[in-house]
């Protein structure tokens, strides 16, 4: 596994699936812990209207335990973010899907609200 830092814009509001110990088991043994699965894009992401354009890049990063929680309070659509972690590429029905575990995250801009101006800078996890 390859060490990545990405900054790019969360795509989607955060899914926190319920915890089950069948579903999400912590890797560190132990009872189950919360995760928190992020979408993030790379690039300001636009449809491709041709070959020629290239798309941004998705990653799926997951968060766990505490941090999971602070990021599904926290991140929203359109929140500018760092996140840190280690890359996991896997084959899914013939197409790659990139994931991010073992996740810390930089909040670095939120989302304006639809009628007012920029976000501001916060806190490191």
């Amino acid at each position: 596994m390859a060490n990545i830092s990405i900054s790019g814009t969360v795509s989607a509001k955060p899914d926190t699936p319920p915890v089950t110990t069948t579903t999400y088991e912590n890797p560190n043994g132990g009872p189950a812990s919360v995760v928190s699965i992020v979408n993030v894009c790379d690039r300001q992401f636009v449809a491709a209207k041709n070959d020629n354009e290239r798309l941004g890049q998705f990653y799926r990063c997951e968060f766990r335990g505490r941090l999971a929680e602070v990021v599904a309070d926290r991140a929203k659509r359109g929140d500018k973010i760092t996140v840190y972690g280690q890359l996991v590429q896997k084959m899914y029905q013939d197409k790659l899907q990139l994931n991010v575990t073992n996740c810390s995250v930089t909040f670095l801009e939120s989302a304006p609200p639809a009628n007012s101006g920029s976000g501001a800078s916060d806190s490191l996890f």
